[in-house]
C-alpha cells in the first residue's frame, strides 16, 4: 500500500528497525530525530501517518502531535513508548492518536498492521471530506436550480440521496474504528476484546496469569418511576468508582449498555475480593454521589490460564460466567 510517513524517534536502533520494515512495505519514510525536527519537517499534506516516540528531548512526541493535528487534523498518529500507562494511552487517543504501541516488545509484530489500518482510516477521512465538498456544491447547485425543470430536480435529488447514503456509510466505519466509549470515556468493547487477544499472547509467552471480570449492574426495584437501565450520570459515577479501586495496568472497558470489563494482570487470587468490594460500593453509593435509586449488581469472574489459553473461549467464558454468577 501506498503512503507517505514521517518518524520522529531519539533512539537511533529504534529508528533504524521502523525505517527498514516499513520501507518494506513499500511506503516512502521521512525521519526526525526529536518533536521540534518532526514539526519543521511536517507539511500539511505531505504525510498521511505519523509514527512518534512519546520522551524525547526539546518537544515530546504528544506535544508534537497535537501541534501536527491542529495543521492538518487527517493526519493519521501512532504513538510509541517504553513507559506507558492507561492514562498515558487515554490521554493520547483523546488527543487525536490512532494507537498505542509499546516498545521495543511491540514494534516486530504490531507496527506494520497498525500503520495500515491508520494508513486506511486516513483515506476515509479525505474521502469523508471530498464528500462533503460534493454535497455541499450539490445543495448550492439545487438552490439556484429552484423552479426549474422537474426532471432536472429530480435527479439532483437522487444524486444528494446517494451522496449522503455514501457518507453515512463512512461515518459508520469511522465511529466503529474508534476504540473509546462517548458516554464514559472509557476503552470499549472493541478495544478490550483486541487487547485481550495480544494479552493472551503475553501470557504464554511470558508465563504469567490475569484475570477476568464483568459486571453487570441494574436499578433494584425497576416501575413507572424508576426506568431498568441506569442513566448516564450513574454509569459514569460507576465506572469513576470502579477505576478508584484499580491499579496502575488493569484495564477498565465499557462492554455494552450496563455492562464494564477488567482485565486484571497478576491478581487470579484477589479479584474475586475486589469484584465483591466493587459490588458493595454499588450497593451502598455515599451521598455526595447523587444515586438517584437503589443499583443492584453481579459479576462473572474467568482466569487465563486456569479457564482457557484462547482469548476466544475467554471471552465466551466469561458471558456465561455473568449468566450463572
Amino acid at each position: 500500500m501506498e503512503g507517505r510517513l514521517l518518524i520522529v524517534e531519539d533512539d537511533p536502533r529504534v529508528l533504524g528497525l521502523l525505517k527498514d520494515l516499513l520501507e518494506h512495505d513499500g511506503y516512502t519514510v521521512t525521519t526526525a530525530t526529536d518533536g521540534e525536527e518532526g514539526l519543521r519537517t511536517f507539511k500539511p499534506g505531505e504525510f498521511d501517518v505519523i509514527v512518534t516516540d512519546v520522551k524525547m528531548p526539546n518537544m515530546d512526541g504528544v506535544s508534537m502531535m497535537k501541534a501536527i493535528r491542529a495543521l492538518d487534523a487527517t493526519v493519521e498518529v501512532v504513538v510509541l513508548t517504553g513507559f506507558g500507562t492507561l492514562e498515558m494511552t487515554i490521554d493520547v487517543l483523546r488527543a487525536g492518536g490512532y494507537d498505542f504501541l509499546k516498545k521495543p516488545e511491540e514494534i516486530p509484530q504490531r507496527i506494520r498492521p497498525t500503520v495500515q489500518r491508520a494508513l486506511e482510516k486516513r483515506q476515509l477521512g479525505l474521502q469523508n471530506q471530498l464528500l462533503m465538498k460534493q454535497l455541499e456544491e450539490t445543495n448550492v447547485g439545487l438552490e439556484t436550480r429552484v423552479g426549474e425543470q422537474t426532471a432536472e430536480l429530480t435527479d439532483a435529488n437522487q444524486q444528494l440521496e446517494d451522496t449522503l447514503l455514501m457518507l453515512a456509510e463512512i461515518n459508520q466505519t469511522l465511529r466503529e474504528s474508534s476504540f473509546i466509549d462517548e458516554d464514559t470515556g472509557l476503552f470499549n468493547r472493541q478495544y478490550f476484546e483486541q487487547h485481550i487477544i495480544e494479552d493472551v499472547v503475553r501470557a504464554k509467552r511470558y508465563h504469567w496469569n490475569f484475570a477476568l471480570a464483568v459486571f453487570e449492574f441494574a436499578y433494584a426495584e425497576p416501575s413507572a418511576d424508576t426506568p431498568n437501565e441506569i442513566d448516564i450520570d450513574t454509569l459514569r459515577w460507576i465506572a469513576d468508582a470502579i477505576k478508584s479501586r484499580l491499579r496502575e495496568g488493569d484495564l477498565l472497558a465499557r462492554y455494552d449498555d450496563d455492562r464494564f470489563v477488567l482485565m486484571l494482570p497478576q491478581a487470579t487470587e484477589e479479584a474475586t475480593g475486589l469484584c465483591d468490594e466493587i459490588n458493595g460500593l454499588a450497593a451502598n453509593p455515599p451521598e455526595s454521589a447523587q444515586i438517584p435509586h437503589r443499583i443492584k449488581s453481579q459479576y462473572g469472574v474467568v482466569n487465563c490460564p486456569e479457564d482457557s489459553r484462547s482469548a476466544e473461549m475467554l471471552l465466551v467464558a466469561l458471558e456465561r460466567s455473568i449468566e450463572t454468577g
